[in-house]
């Protein structure tokens, strides 16, 4: 008989989970996920074989399942909805043998970590009438709860992805902004159903696949997101496969957003805006003293140009040379003063009213 066992990674808890021996393990159904943790499992010394797997990983707390398929193909296992208390994803080997039978044991492959995401590991060349098993340990030590299921099509992430970097992408962090615009050959364009832009490990957006009048793919893209802290941020751009639903790595990219950048800088006007209470074509007269009326620092006369017409007072040259308060007297044609305005000027050069 041959078997093969897969090995995975999991969650504490306070009691003994049922499949912790592989005797008890439990049974995968096609297309039926269920609900697993790690339990306070321990090791089946008996049934590991260290001397193979002693160089990728170490064992902490295993369980066991198994399962069976209805026809020759390819399959895949699906782990999804990890809960980890460290973070840490899962780990997995992949041995041909007889349960519990440690002489019988092939390394078919090991897999010394698998990403934190919704992910799927391709169990190639399946035989009917052949139980396989699968072995699930938490990775250096961590506790996760997840689900897992048999299926006939991926579920998420591969475990490793390979970039194909077919993208024609321009990508910027401008503030706190970051910009990607891409453009897909036409040959990628009819196998792709949509984008998936994953930004440290978590999905980001959905982006499906547009179409002009004639029903042909759009070949531009875009994508923008606004950061709220400081840190590195990674970014993966994956194309779903039409025919299958494989995703497939289509691009990278990384950004730094310093912490200076996250500083807002207080918004100021360095001029004093005020509207003039004219009509058009009335005449009037503007002057500008220091806070005390004392010196005459600028003077202007002229005709209003229409009913509220905005003007702009700027007093930062007489800032310069020391001054911080000011008075704006507006009088009429006639010498009549209409308008007495107080203000002073801020550390950052911003006007405020009095």
């Amino acid at each position: 008989m041959r078997i093969i066992i897969l090995m995975l990674v999991c969650v504490r808890a306070s009691a003994q989970v049922a499949n912790d021996n592989i005797e008890e393990r439990l049974q995968l159904n096609i297309n039926k996920p269920i609900h697993s943790s790690t339990a306070g499992a321990n090791v089946q010394w008996k049934c590991i074989n260290k001397a193979l797997t002693s160089k990728c990983l170490v064992y902490h707390n295993d369980q066991w399942f198994s399962f069976t398929v209805a026809k020759d193909g390819d399959y895949y296992i699906n782990i999804d909805a990890q809960q980890c208390r460290d973070s840490k994803g899962v780990q997995m080997i992949i041995i041909e043998g007889n349960p519990c039978e440690v002489s019988t044991y092939k390394i078919l492959e090991c897999i010394n970590q698998i990403r934190t995401e919704d992910v799927f590991v391709e169990v190639p060349a399946l035989k009917t009438g052949i139980q396989y098993l699968v072995n699930v340990d938490g990775f250096l030590g961590d506790f996760c709860e997840f689900n897992i299921g048999l299926s006939d099509k991926p579920k998420g992430f591969p475990r490793k992805d390979v970039n194909l970097d077919t993208l024609k992408i321009e990508s910027r962090i401008e503030k706190k902004v970051v910009t990607m615009k891409w453009t897909l050959d036409e040959k990628l364009a009819k196998d792709i159903r949509e984008f998936k832009i994953i930004r440290n490990s978590k999905v980001t957006v959905e982006i499906g696949m547009g179409r002009n009048a004639y029903g042909s793919a759009m070949n531009d893209y875009s994508f923008t997101d606004t950061l709220k802290s400081a840190g590195v941020y990674y970014y993966n751009i994956y194309g779903i496969r039409e025919r299958d639903e494989m995703p497939l790595l289509l691009s990278q990219r990384k950004f730094t957003l310093d912490k200076r950048e996250m500083v807002e800088r207080k918004q100021v006007s360095k001029v004093l805006p005020f509207r003039l209470n004219f009509k058009e074509h009335e005449m009037f007269r503007l002057r500008l003293y220091n806070y005390d009326g004392d010196h005459l620092l600028w003077k202007h006369e002229g005709e209003c140009q229409g009913e509220g017409e905005l003007f702009m007072i700027d007093p930062q040259p007489y800032v310069a040379y020391g001054l911080k308060k000011f008075q704006l007297l507006v009088f009429d044609g006639d010498g009549n003063k209409v308008d007495e305005i107080y203000f002073r000027v801020d550390n950052d050069g911003g006007i405020i009213k009095e």
